[in-house]
């Protein structure tokens, strides 16, 4: 299932668009983590893939703390680019190589479902993309 589908079945559950880090953690977390933590319990998280999961939501959740501070009301929903810069420094990347759970896509697209480019969308995609967004 792509992140696509999972953030429209979030949206529905949550009766709000998902952070990234939600959807992250939706698409990471064993099933007993995952239904802990969106019943409100955000302790012991269980990974499927436990080593790198793991260590790109810690090292993303900790610089957004050294970022925008202790207050998660402070921060802004989501950070493309320090997802980026936090999942390269991780794997030792360039800038222009792949990014964990990202690889060639669109990083706005991934995080919020909209594409950063602004045309070259073929009549087709964008029509399938407003059906997508009115389910």
């Amino acid at each position: 299932m792509s992140y696509d589908e999972h953030r429209i079945r979030l949206t529905a559950d949550l009766g709000r668009p998902p952070t990234f880090l939600e959807l992250f953690l939706f698409t990471h977390l064993d099933k007993a983590s995952k239904k802990k933590y969106f019943a409100g319990d955000v302790e012991g998280k269980q990974f499927l893939h436990r080593d790198r999961a793991s260590e790109a939501y810690e090292v993303y959740s900790r610089s957004l703390l050294e970022k925008y501070g202790d207050d998660f009301h402070d921060h802004p929903i989501d950070d493309a680019e320090l997802w980026a810069k936090t999942q390269r420094e991780i794997s030792g990347a360039s800038r222009s190589s792949y990014i964990y759970r990202i690889g060639s896509s669109d990083i706005n697209f991934l995080f919020n479902g909209k594409s950063s480019a602004a045309t070259g969308c073929s009549s087709s995609f964008c029509g399938s993309q407003q059906e997508v967004k009115e389910l």
